[in-house]
């Protein structure tokens, strides 16, 4: 969690900011329904990384396009999880 909230309060946006608990809760939400792996897969901890790298560098969009990819990795994570979980 401490990296959703370190990323959003170095974004410069108050809004985002603030986003924090909203965050948290949706993670734990996920925690909660089984929609979390129980390990995090590499994919992730790379898409994480990746988003790091670039901020790193400076580069806001590279930053943007590095968080969208990771945020399609997680919705068809959670996508594919549900699917099983209904069957």
């Amino acid at each position: 969690m401490r990296f959703h909230d370190t990323l959003l309060a170095a974004s410069g946006n108050k809004i985002f900011a603030q986003l924090s608990h909203a965050v948290e809760s949706a993670l734990r939400g996920r925690q909660q329904t089984n929609l979390f792996p129980d390990e995090v897969p590499r994919v992730q901890v790379d898409a994480h990384l990746t988003i790091v790298e670039c901020m790193e560098r400076g580069d806001p969009a590279a930053v943007e396009q590095a968080a969208r990819d990771q945020l399609r990795v997680t919705r068809e994570e959670i996508e594919e999880r549900s699917r099983r979980w209904r069957s």
